[in-house]
């Protein structure tokens, strides 16, 4: 019966397996294509491998500028969210009052927010700050949203570090700022690392902050730079392909290598709380 039960389970997996890689090998094959088999064949394999597909989406939309500002806007918002969310977090399980509580249960009451809900009032705000058409002007907003999922995780992770090694140290005369380096951050490295990798993947895939925000193809971030594939060159769906493909080239790199962090920040973490 067990035997049976783990074929199932197995069975069930690779077919879940399948199902989530079919649209990916239908880029990849898609990417390959010409205009021509698209046109006559749309679901046939490639007869020629359109290799120039890729050269050409590289440079017409100014891919290269795009992943750029993605990068430095995914880093920037990142590190952003793990210190903020970090030092949020150390300060609600250390002081640990009803006021600590209560700013805990408001920040992640945020979760509950959809960016759709606060977009125009943004789009207002960060008008009247001239930071439109900025990457300080998105990294901020993009910080803020990503907060609240950060500071669950953190939290739930930092309650359960054993007082006493807090204790041993305030013991020693060490001040909360060196409790909090000295300790709290190298503990939790781990869920640092899961925080970081979904944080990073969430900031590059962002469109809506993008579109409202960012305006100039100078700031174009990858999103709108697969938008503009969409508008501008929809009867080539191979140029599209393989722009996309490009696009999420760098974000499933970065997953494939720290997948294993990812599950286990949030597996021992689980396991702790």
């Amino acid at each position: 019966m067990k035997h049976k039960k783990n074929i199932g389970h197995h069975l069930f997996l690779a077919s879940y397996c399948i199902i989530v890689l079919i649209p990916f090998i239908w880029l990849i094959l898609g990417a390959l294509k010409t205009k021509q088999e698209w046109m006559v064949n749309p679901a046939g394999l490639p007869k020629y491998f359109a290799i120039e597909n890729f050269s050409m989406s590289w440079s017409m939309v100014n891919l290269p500028l795009a992943m750029t500002n993605s990068l430095v806007i995914s880093l920037c918002g990142t590190i952003g969210v793990i210190i903020a969310a970090s030092l949020a977090s150390f300060g609600v399980v250390q002081i640990g009052s009803k006021v600590s509580k209560s700013v805990y249960a408001l920040m992640i009451a945020g979760l509950m927010i959809p960016v759709n809900a606060a977009i125009i009032p943004l789009f207002i705000m960060v008008s009247d700050l001239g930071l439109l058409n900025t990457r300080i002007g998105i990294i901020v907003p993009i910080i803020a949203f990503n907060i609240p999922f950060a500071m669950l995780l953190i939290t739930a992770w930092m309650q359960n570090i054993p007082d006493e090694i807090f204790d041993s140290g305030k013991v020693d005369g060490a001040t909360s700022i060196q409790l909090f380096i000295s300790l709290a951050i190298p503990l939790s490295l781990p869920i640092f690392g899961t925080i970081a990798i979904i944080s990073f993947v969430n900031m590059w895939n962002e469109f809506l902050l993008s579109v409202v925000l960012l305006s100039g193809p100078e700031t174009r971030t990858v999103p709108l730079a697969v938008n503009v594939f969409r508008g501008v060159f929809l009867v080539d769906k191979g140029l599209i392909s393989a722009g996309v493909l490009i696009t999420i080239i760098p974000v499933v790199i970065c997953y494939l290598i720290f997948h294993k962090s990812i599950i286990s920040g949030l597996t021992e973490g689980g396991i702790k709380g």
